[in-house]
């Protein structure tokens, strides 16, 4: 199955990554809130990242989530732990250059608290990460941005391993979207 098959969502959704992308300056995050047949119900913006409220739950548990992230950073820690607390349908990230998602395989996400347990010890385990809930890799200043893009993504692919859930990369330049 190709890449972009993997990263499917429905259309309207598909048009929302590209929008937000192509929004330049990049100068915050934005958030949208898709319906499982697309529909947006809700969006949020935010300076360099967005909590989701509480008070909303019944409108994002089960919802597809997607944002860009200006870095060009794949999913950060408090993403995976918003989807695992919503219980996500999907959580997506676009950015200049890929398209990033990640799901439950039949929406069972970990408990919120056991992800963040398993997300510690994977930062304390790597020994290039440190142990603090977030991945920040010692002195970032000296790799380019695609070395610590690609140390991300490794993670991501340990974590999701670790967690029971699918994560999956597209790149802009690949057909199908």
């Amino acid at each position: 199955m190709s890449p972009a098959a993997l990263l499917s969502a429905p259309p309207s959704v598909l048009r929302y990554e590209h929008a937000i992308i192509g929004d330049q300056p990049c100068n915050g995050e934005i958030v949208g809130i898709f319906t499982a047949e697309g529909r947006l119900v809700r969006e949020y913006f935010g300076s360099s990242y967005v909590v989701l409220p509480e008070s909303e739950r019944d409108l994002i548990e089960g919802s597809i989530l997607t944002h860009r992230h200006c870095s060009g950073y794949p999913f950060s820690d408090h993403d995976i732990l918003e989807a695992s607390r919503f219980r996500l349908l999907q959580m997506r990230v676009v950015t200049r250059h890929a398209r990033y998602a990640l799901r439950a395989p039949a929406g069972v996400w970990q408990d919120p608290v056991v992800t963040g347990v398993i997300l510690r010890h994977l930062h304390t385990g790597t020994g290039s990460l440190r142990g603090n809930g977030e991945s920040r890799l010692p002195g970032p200043e000296t790799l380019p941005e695609e070395e610590r893009i690609r140390i991300r993504e490794a993670f991501l692919r340990r974590a999701a391993d670790r967690l029971g859930l699918v994560f999956e990369k597209a790149s802009w330049a690949e057909p199908g979207e």
